[in-house]
C-alpha cells in the first residue's frame, strides 16, 4: 500500500530517499569525524589575548570543510582559520597515505565568562547551510586581565575597611554588650533573620529565577554573609539603636565563622558541587583577618577610653565614605561587571529583592515579637545590609577563575540596590522631620504672639485687680507647661516675668 502511495507521488518518494541518505551521511560524519583538540580545553584565557588550538582531523577529498564557531561570541571569538578545507586537489589522491591532518585556529578572549566551541562539517558548495555538528562542548574560559586600576582600588579599599572596623571596635562598650546579652532577644531575632531566613531567601530567589550556577552561588554567598559596617551608619541616620547595631554586627561576624561554611556546604552543592570545593581554612582566615581590627578596637577601649572615643567619632564618616567609595569609584572600576548584569534578566530583580525582603522581614518579625520601634529598625537594617567585602573575599579566596569573578557579579549588583530602600526611608524621615520642625516653629510663633498680647493686657489691668492675678501663681511661668491659672498660662514665654 505504501508502494502504491509513493508511486502516485514521486516527489514524496524522492524526498524520503533524500532524507534517508542525509541521515546516513550525518551518522557517517559523526562516526568518522573524530577530531582531536590540542590542548583539550582552553582555561584562563586572558581578555584581549589570543591562544592557538591545533585540530587533528581525518583526511577527506575536496569539497568538504570544517567550520568552527564559538557559541557565545561576547566571551570569545575565532580570529583565524574559522573554516578549514578538508583535502585539496593535490592531496586528494594521497588521502589514504595522510590519514590524519591538522590545522591551527586562533581564539581571542573578549570578556569574562565561560563558553564552548563547536565544529561543523559542511559541503563547500553549500556554505549557507549550518552543517552537521561533529564536535561539541570544547570548553573555553576567559578571565579578567590584571589592570592597574584594580590594584589602586583594592589598595585604597583595604585601609578604609580596616579603619572602619577598628572604629567599630572602639565604639563597642563591653558593659553595654553585657546588658544586651542579659536579655538577648534582639540579637537572637537578628541571628535568626540573618543566618536562617536570609540564606533560605537567597536560595529561593536563585531557584525561582533559575539562575545559572555562578550567579546563584554569588547570591547565596551574599545572603549568608554577616552584617556590614554600613548598617551602623544607617542605624544612626534612621534613628535606630547604635549600641544594638554594633553588638549585632560584632556577633554576626563571629557567627559567620560557622554559619557561612555550613550554608555553603549545605546549599552550595546545588550550584557547583563537582567543580569547586569549599576550603574552610581560607574562609576562616579571611573572616578572622576582618575581625582582628574590631578586637583591637575593643582593647583600645579598655586601655585608653579617650582614644577610643576619638576614633568612635569616625564610625559614621568612615561608613559613609565606604559607601561613597564603593558606589563611586567602585562603580567605575566594575563597569565590566555591570555590563554583565544585562546579560541575565534575573540579576537586577534578584539583587533588589534580597535586601528589600531582608529589611521588611527583619523589621516585621521584630515588631511581631513586640520589640520597640528602635530595635525593630535596627534589626531590619542589620538583616538587609550584608558585608559585601566579606562576600568578595570569600569568593576570591574560595573559588577559582573565572567562577570567582562570575559569581562576584551578584554582590556588586546587590551593592547598588542595597541602599535604595534605606535612602528612600531616610528622605521620607528627613522631609517628615523638617515638616514637623517647621510646624513647631509656626506654632511657637503663634504662642509667642499670644503671650505678647497677654503682657499688653496685663499692663492695661487696673492696679486694684493686679493683686487678684498675683494670687494665681504660674500665670507668668517660665515654662510652657499649662497651669490651673486658665488659658492665659498657655501664652507665657521666657523673659515675660522679668
Amino acid at each position: 500500500m505504501a508502494f502504491t502511495l509513493d508511486s502516485r507521488c514521486p516527489a514524496k518518494l524522492f524526498i524520503l530517499i533524500l532524507l534517508w541518505l542525509t541521515n546516513v551521511v550525518i551518522v557517517k560524519c559523526q562516526n568518522e569525524f573524530n577530531l582531536t583538540f590540542i590542548p583539550k580545553e582552553i582555561e584562563r584565557l586572558v581578555e584581549e589575548q589570543e591562544r592557538i588550538i591545533t585540530v587533528e582531523y581525518p583526511c577527506w577529498t575536496s569539497g568538504h570543510a570544517l567550520t568552527f564557531k564559538v557559541d557565545n561570541e561576547v566571551i570569545a571569538r575565532v580570529m583565524k582559520n574559522a573554516t578549514v578545507f578538508l583535502g585539496s586537489d593535490q592531496l586528494g589522491e594521497k588521502c589514504e597515505e595522510y590519514r590524519r591532518l591538522n590545522a591551527s585556529i586562533t581564539i581571542r578572549g573578549v570578556r569574562l565568562g565561560r563558553t564552548t566551541l563547536t565544529a561543523y562539517h559542511q559541503l563547500i558548495n553549500r556554505t549557507t547551510s549550518p552543517g552537521v555538528a561533529v564536535h561539541r562542548n570544547y570548553r573555553i574560559s576567559v578571565v579578567r586581565r590584571t589592570r592597574t586600576l584594580d590594584t589602586v582600588y583594592r589598595a585604597i579599599l583595604i585601609p578604609i575597611v580596616i579603619i572602619l572596623t577598628l572604629c567599630m571596635g572602639c565604639a563597642l562598650d563591653l558593659d553595654v554588650i553585657k546588658v544586651i546579652l542579659k536579655r538577648p532577644i534582639p540579637p537572637f531575632i537578628g541571628f535568626c533573620c540573618q543566618f536562617i531566613l536570609m540564606p533560605l531567601l537567597g536560595f529561593a530567589i536563585s531557584q525561582a529565577f533559575r539562575m545559572e550556577a555562578g550567579l546563584g552561588l554569588g547570591l547565596l554567598v551574599v545572603s549568608c554573609s554577616p552584617g556590614g559596617g554600613a548598617s551602623n551608619a544607617w542605624s544612626v541616620l534612621l534613628r535606630g539603636d547604635i549600641n544594638l547595631s554594633m553588638t549585632m554586627t560584632f556577633i554576626s561576624k563571629i557567627c559567620a565563622l560557622f554559619m557561612m561554611p555550613l550554608w555553603l556546604f549545605t546549599l552550595g552543592r546545588f550550584y557547583l558541587e563537582q567543580r569547586i570545593g569549599i576550603p574552610y581554612v581560607d574562609i576562616v582566615l579571611s573572616l578572622i583577618s576582618l575581625l582582628t581590627p574590631i578586637i583591637i578596637g575593643v582593647i583600645i577601649r579598655k586601655i585608653k577610653a579617650s582614644i577610643a572615643d576619638f576614633l568612635t567619632k569616625g564610625v559614621r564618616v568612615m561608613s559613609l565614605s565606604l559607601i561613597v567609595y564603593i558606589l563611586g569609584f567602585g562603580t567605575y572600576v566594575n563597569v565590566y561587571r555591570y555590563r554583565m548584569m544585562g546579560s541575565d534578566p534575573s540579576i537586577i530583580p534578584s539583587a533588589f529583592l534580597l535586601p528589600a525582603f531582608g529589611f521588611t522581614m527583619g523589621m516585621g518579625l521584630a515588631r511581631l515579637l513586640r520589640q520597640t520601634p528602635r530595635n525593630s529598625v535596627t534589626i531590619g537594617i542589620e538583616t538587609g545590609i550584608q558585608d559585601i567585602t566579606i562576600s568578595l573575599v570569600v569568593l576570591q579566596f574560595t573559588f577559582g577563575q573565572p567562577e570567582a569573578d562570575l559569581a562576584a557579579v551578584m554582590p556588586i549588583a546587590t551593592v547598588l540596590f542595597m541602599h535604595i530602600p534605606l535612602m528612600i526611608a531616610y528622605v521620607i524621615l528627613t522631609i517628615y522631620a523638617r515638616t514637623c520642625e517647621k510646624n513647631k516653629k509656626e506654632k511657637d510663633g503663634e504662642l509667642g504672639a499670644i503671650g505678647t498680647d497677654n503682657i499688653t493686657e496685663k499692663e492695661d489691668i487696673p492696679q486694684s485687680t493686679e493683686s487678684v492675678i498675683d494670687t494665681k501663681p504660674g500665670v507668668y511661668s517660665l515654662t510652657w507647661k499649662p497651669t490651673e491659672a486658665g488659658p492665659i498660662s498657655n501664652g507665657t514665654a521666657n523673659g515675660v516675668a522679668n
